[in-house]
């Protein structure tokens, strides 16, 4: 039987949460938590880290959403739960790099537009379920060490081509829907997360050719 994924709705504003909360309960039937500031977010996370979504405001009197988003991706127990982060703002490339930094997977502006929120919801709770599936999975261990890091080593060569894919599929969406203005905000975020991975991926190949080096290197002396 599948299991009810849970998402939590963090705003401090009592009407916000009323609309999200509506938006999300008319289309599908998730458990809902809420939390009116960052604290409040923080203690509901670290109680429930098998949450599958926290939408959280980023404006909050407390703490902001980014400061929040940052404290449960550096937390071990909290980093793998998804987080999109909402603005009452228009984002710019210094507020949306901020809050991918931070660890945010996706970010929405307000006021919330319903087709928006459901394909964040939508993607996130994808993305999640894909890890869990991958966590649960056998995986053969690498006893040795040098096929470990050439397995490192050609990684970055292995997802670069889908990623590829996904830049040149967000170009060619901005281009059918005529670049309109609601929707660059997503197709921007989505190309600099497709970046942002690239030189995750592309940093942890080259740090792992040069500890190979360093081991080939000791082996021969």
């Amino acid at each position: 039987m599948k299991r009810t994924e849970t998402i939590l709705i963090v705003d401090d504003d009592s009407v916000n949460l009323m609309l999200v909360r509506k938006l999300i309960s008319q289309r599908y039937n998730y458990e809902l938590l809420e939390a009116i500031d960052g604290d409040s977010a923080l203690a509901i996370a670290r109680s429930n880290p098998d949450l599958d979504l926290i939408l959280l405001d980023v404006q909050m009197p407390d703490i902001s959403g980014i400061e929040v988003c940052r404290q449960l991706k550096a937390d071990e127990s909290t980093r793998n739960i998804p987080i999109v982060l909402i603005s009452a703002v228009h984002t710019n490339d210094a507020s949306i790099r901020e809050g991918l930094e931070a660890g945010a997977d996706g970010y929405i502006t307000k006021p919330i537009e319903d087709n928006m929120l459901k394909a964040w919801i939508q993607a996130a709770l994808r993305i999640n379920a894909l890890t869990r599936a991958l966590d649960a999975k056998d995986t053969p261990v690498h006893e040795d060490i040098d096929d470990l890091l050439q397995h490192f080593t050609k990684l970055s060569h292995d997802v670069n081509n889908p990623l590829q894919s996904v830049m040149t599929s967000a170009d060619l969406l901005g281009m059918e829907l005529d670049y309109r203005e609601e929707m660059l905000s997503v197709i921007q975020n989505l190309q600099e997360s497709a970046e942002r991975i690239a030189q995750l991926v592309g940093e942890a190949s080259r740090q792992a050719k040069i500890f190979q080096q360093a081991h080939e290197a000791k082996q021969d002396t």
